[in-house]
Parts: C-alpha cells; structure tokens; sequence
C-alpha cells in the first residue's frame, strides 16, 4: 500500500517532501494539478519544490494531470466549483501537458 500526492495539496500543505518521506510507504501516485485546477503553470503551486521533491524521495511513476474541464452540475457542486477552469479545454490539455513534461525533465525525471 502506497500514499498519493496531489499537488492541489499546496493550498494546505507548506511543503511535502518530508511528509512523504516521514510517512514511509511508497510514493504509488502522483497527481499534478494547479491551485484553482486549471491550466498548469497558470496558478500559485511551486511547480520547482513539487518536481524536486518527487525528484528527492526516488519517484520514478506515472505524473497525472488532474483538472476539471468539463463538470455536470452535481460534480461541480460536489467540487465546489462555481466557475469554468479554462475557456479551451484543448488548450488545458497541450498546453498544461508541455508544461508538466518540461518542468518534469528539467529536474531529471520522465517527462
């Protein structure tokens, strides 16, 4: 059994490297979303300390782009999401995987 990581956590968590390695058991996922889960790049997350980080405790797995660009109604209630992500749901997409796989490379993991 392995934990999570989702960067959307950076609006609760101050840093999490050392929480994932304090906890540990494996890192089994990574889920990659901007603070108001939109396009990355384009919000608050410190994209530099969470590949870093991933980079620093050995995750080696699959980097997952989380967002919510299309939402029926009881989703959106769920999500408390009261406004669009993005006006181009293409544009999330192309430009937030660029975005994810370049900053993943620049720190020396799979991209």
């Amino acid at each position: 059994m392995g934990i999570a990581f989702d960067s959307g956590a950076n609006r609760r968590l101050r840093t999490w490297p050392g929480l994932a390695r304090a906890d540990r058991r494996p890192l089994a996922c990574s889920h990659l979303s901007e603070s108001d889960r939109g396009t990355p790049g384009s919000g608050n997350v410190y994209w530099d300390e969470v590949f870093s980080g991933l980079g620093a405790i050995g995750y080696w797995g699959d980097l997952v782009m989380e967002s919510f660009v299309a939402l029926n109604p009881d989703i959106a209630r769920a999500t408390c999401m009261w406004r669009p992500v993005v006006e181009n749901p293409a544009y999330l997409v192309r430009e937030g995987l660029a975005f994810l796989r370049s900053k993943a490379r620049s720190h020396g993991l799979p991209g």
